[in-house]
Parts: structure tokens; C-alpha cells; sequence
């Protein structure tokens, strides 16, 4: 038994020194994919002789966590907020449909409305996916992919809401007045609540608390 542990040790210690080898040669964390290197930012792996005798990759969590400094009642508010926020922005874009008449036609007008179809999609892809159910200790990963990539999404979406505002006034003041005025300001409407999103998210404070665990975790970072 002493034996297999020496030996079940020098293992360890020689896939560590491979992949410290491995990082100098790479200027990398072993070889990974892009989003590899972004979905486990912050990890630290090493591999490690398992008791089948075979090496096993093992990670452990060694970079900042990130939580919401807010009382657990603002916590609920902040969510239910944007929900009802996303819900108005899907309202707003049905009704600027019904509303814009035929300057739904007008290639310049419709692309902007791709543009917004897209980002409300992945506002919910955001919401569902990260925000509405990451923990309060996130990661780095759990942060970019929650509050970061709200607050980028929420400006293109502001930013084709108001592409869409002006196209369709541009189809209005060309075909005198034959577009609907009102889906203008629904589409303006729709970009300040966008922005809404973007203030809101922006005025959160997040505290970076210090990872003991992870300090004190072998392997190497990956960046």
C-alpha cells in the first residue's frame, strides 16, 4: 500500500510539472477552446491519479466571487423589475407592429426590428438562463454572463429601439404622413426602457469577495 501511495504521488507531482511545461511552451492554461477558457475563468485544474490509476482532471474555484451588495428585499425587487421591464419591451413590439402600418415594409425599418426581435431573445436567454437564478456568490463566469452581458445587451437593444424610432419617422416624413406616428413613440418608449435596464444594472453595487478556498487550491489558473 505504501507503495501504490509513493508511486500514486510521483504521478501527481509529474502531470503537474507536464502541465506547468505545457503552460510555458503554450503561453496558456494547457490547450482549450476560447470559450473553455471563458466559461472556467478564474478555476484551477491539475490532473490527479485516481484510485483506477488513471489521471483525472480536477478544478476548483480559486478566482473572486462577485455578489450583489443589496438587502435581500431589493434582491427580489431587482428581478421582478426586469421581468415585468422584459414583458413591457415584448408588449411594446406587438403593438408597433399592429401599429406601424406600411412602413413595416420599408427594408431600412424592418432590419432595426430584426435587430430588436434578436435582443429581446437573448435579454430572456440572459434572465432565464444566468440572472433570474445565479447564485449569490457568483463566479467570474456567473457575472459576465449575468450583469455584464445584461447591461451590453439592454444597449443594443436601446440602440435599436431608437434605429427603429427614427427609420419609421424617416418613412413618415417621406411618404407624408402615411406611416403610423404612434409606433414612433412606441419604438422611443421601447428605448427608454431599454436603458432603464441598462441604469438600473449600472447603479447595482457588486462587492468582490476574496477566495480562501481557492488561494490555498494547486493547479494552474486559468485565465
Amino acid at each position: 500500500m505504501t507503495s501504490y501511495n509513493e508511486w500514486k504521488r510521483n504521478m501527481n507531482r509529474k502531470l503537474r510539472i507536464k502541465a506547468e511545461e505545457d503552460r510555458d511552451s503554450s503561453k496558456g492554461v494547457l490547450f482549450h477552446s476560447l470559450f473553455y477558457h471563458k466559461y472556467f475563468e478564474g478555476y484551477k485544474e491539475h490532473y490527479e491519479i485516481g484510485t483506477d490509476g488513471k489521471p483525472h482532471l480536477k478544478r476548483v474555484y480559486a478566482g473572486m466571487w462577485y455578489r450583489q451588495n443589496v438587502s435581500d428585499k431589493n434582491y427580489v425587487l431587482i428581478r421582478i423589475g426586469y421581468v415585468l421591464l422584459f414583458a413591457a419591451l415584448l408588449l411594446l413590439l406587438v403593438a408597433a407592429g399592429k401599429l406601424q402600418g406600411a412602413s413595416g415594409t420599408a427594408l431600412y425599418v424592418v432590419i432595426p426590428e430584426i435587430l430588436i426581435v434578436v435582443m429581446l431573445f437573448r435579454i430572456f436567454y440572459i434572465l432565464i438562463a444566468s440572472y433570474l437564478f445565479a447564485p449569490k456568490k457568483m463566479t467570474i463566469h456567473d457575472y459576465e454572463s449575468s450583469s455584464l452581458a445584461l447591461k451590453t445587451a439592454a444597449v443594443i437593444l436601446g440602440g435599436a429601439e431608437l434605429l427603429a424610432c427614427l427609420a419609421t419617422l424617416l418613412y413618415a416624413l417621406l411618404h407624408r404622413g402615411s406611416a403610423s406616428i404612434p409606433s414612433v413613440l412606441v419604438f422611443l418608449v421601447g428605448g427608454v426602457l431599454a436603458v432603464m435596464i441598462w441604469l438600473i444594472e449600472s447603479r447595482i453595487p457588486y462587492e468582490e469577495l476574496f477566495n480562501k478556498e481557492g488561494d490555498k487550491a494547486e493547479g494552474l489558473e486559468i485565465d
